[in-house]
């Protein structure tokens, strides 16, 4: 071990068997004179001295317990060598470890060592493949939606809407087992501004959001243990609003993978989205305990760039929900869907989402707070 670190000379470890065994490679005759100078020594004849350490012919150190004659009258490279002779030493090198500490390994387990490359050599061996594109970034599978949809700033640039909503729910055979109506008004300038307003008879609840302030009123009233419920509301109806447009925000919802789904009848392409965390709270690498996302799946026609369906998986609820997009109409040169159908595994619809009426509004920040 005292020899190893006696070869540490300026930050590199020096291959043992290297040190005084440049006179046993051939030499062609015109080299010989260049390269062994004009006095050449067997290597045999004296070991190779590094400090206070000699080597023998092979290039192992000597240490007090063998003596120096012992190995310095080895028989020469020509003559078989001894039964009981140790092979040659492997010639090392230095490799830094994590800690920091250097290390000598051999070079013939360079291949065992492999995989404590760094990540940033795996990302450029390929072995880690580079994140898609998301949002209106070149190169994201959403350009091909956005040529249908417009871009999200054209959806932007229409500012306060007032939207009337019809909710139908079906029982398991089709029947109409209640329905309900609603009035959604928001600011499409923003991802969380919107106010929806519920009349049933004399009775009217009011939900609003700005960000991330929710509150819930009854009859003009506070209703604070509906605030969880309203929060619910307000980000279901926002996303069916704002869909696709949102998903052109790359810091809100990142693009995971991209896909063809084939169906018997036709080709879908797919987009696999999250949403992000907070600022703050991203973190690189695998998390300790991760926790759910919001999660959607936009299928979309290869040809038009059309949006057909929507998965989606909302953390707070854990369930998968499925969305199919029908009759497309246009507000200001937008194309939008109309109707927003639910359907479970077997294909049968359980809810719909109609837009009956869509008008532009004035509004301001006070109509998505409490008044």
């Amino acid at each position: 071990m005292h020899a190893f670190s006696m070869l540490l000379l300026g930050g590199v470890l020096l291959p043992a068997q290297v040190l005084g065994a440049q006179a046993d490679k051939p030499q062609g005759p015109g080299k010989a004179a260049a390269t062994q100078g004009p006095a050449t020594q067997d290597p045999a004849s004296k070991p190779t001295r590094v400090g206070l350490v000699e080597f023998d012919s092979n290039g192992y150190p000597l240490v007090p317990e063998e003596p120096v004659t012992g190995r310095a009258n080895n028989p020469s490279p020509a003559s078989p060598p001894p039964s009981n002779e140790r092979p040659p030493a492997p010639a090392v090198e230095v490799r830094r470890t994590s800690s920091g500490f250097r290390e000598p390994v051999a070079r013939d387990q360079q291949a065992e060592r492999a995989p404590l490359t760094t990540a940033a050599d795996a990302r450029s061996s390929g072995r880690n493949k580079p994140p898609l594109a998301s949002g209106m970034e070149p190169g994201s599978p959403l350009l091909d939606v956005f040529q249908f949809v417009r871009a999200p700033g054209s959806w932007k640039a229409i500012g306060g809407v007032s939207v009337w909503w019809l909710v139908t729910v079906y029982g398991p055979q089709g029947e109409v087992i209640g329905y309900r109506e609603l009035t959604q008004t928001a600011d499409c300038r923003y991802a969380d501004r919107d106010r929806l307003e519920y009349v049933n008879g004399t009775s009217s609840r009011v939900y609003g959001r700005s960000g991330a302030t929710v509150f819930a009123e009854r009859d003009g009233r506070p209703q604070f243990t509906a605030v969880e419920a309203a929060g619910h509301e307000l980000a279901l109806f926002g996303l069916q609003l704002r869909m696709p447009w949102a998903f052109g925000d790359a810091s809100t919802y990142v693009v995971v993978s991209r896909d063809v789904q084939t169906r018997p009848e036709e080709q879908l392409q797919r987009a696999v989205l999250e949403r992000r965390p907070p600022p703050g709270l991203e973190t690189f690498g695998p998390e300790v305990d991760p926790r759910p996302r919001d999660r959607f799946e936009l299928l979309y026609e290869p040809t038009s760039g059309r949006p057909r369906e929507l998965v989606y998986k909302f953390a707070a609820s854990g369930e998968t929900r499925r969305v199919r997009f029908e009759d497309w109409s246009e507000f200001q040169g937008i194309p939008y869907p109309r109707r927003r159908v639910y359907f479970d595994a077997e294909g049968r619809t359980t809810t719909t989402l109609e837009i009956r009426r869509m008008e532009p509004a004035n509004t301001s920040e006070r109509d998505f707070r409490m008044l």
